[in-house]
């Protein structure tokens, strides 16, 4: 299955299930974030598909990565907020993957997203300094399945 009709396809989910008022920063984009006091950058990732027997489904391994931040008096519980916003646009869905490369968007297969994990990566120490930035990531682990 094509990666990038995935990458597409979790890209409109995203796009139209969230109603967080920070803006998120998608590959390749530029987001000047000097005057935001809370943005999201959106990334995916691939593996190598599951060694299978030839003629069966191909399987993706993937991964969606939210990394969340927020600045300024108060950036905690705004970035605990911002988490708590981000959580549900993906946990535990299933999702229709299309090729929008091609005419009418055929339905080429499906994505499942399990349970995320949330790491809090904000560095103390640069906080020290009057930073005041902290930094989340929440990751979503999961599968895409090609239709045959």
């Amino acid at each position: 299955m094509k990666q990038m009709a995935i990458a597409s396809s979790l890209m409109k989910h995203w796009q139209e299930e969230t109603t967080i008022e920070v803006p998120t920063s998608f590959p390749g984009m530029r987001l000047d974030t000097s005057a935001l006091t809370g943005w999201l950058e959106w990334r995916t990732e691939f593996w190598k598909p599951y060694v299978q027997r030839s003629g069966q489904q191909e399987l993706q391994r993937l991964s969606v990565e939210v990394h969340v931040y927020s600045r300024g008096v108060g950036a905690g519980p705004v970035l605990h907020r911002l988490v708590d916003e981000v959580l549900p646009v993906y946990t535990r869905t299933t999702m229709e993957v299309h090729d929008y490369e091609e005419s009418g968007a055929p339905l080429i297969g499906y994505v499942s997203l399990y349970e995320p994990e949330v790491r809090e990566l904000s560095r103390e120490e640069l906080n020290q300094h009057g930073s005041q930035l902290r930094h989340a990531l929440v990751e979503w682990r999961g599968m895409a399945q090609e239709l045959v």
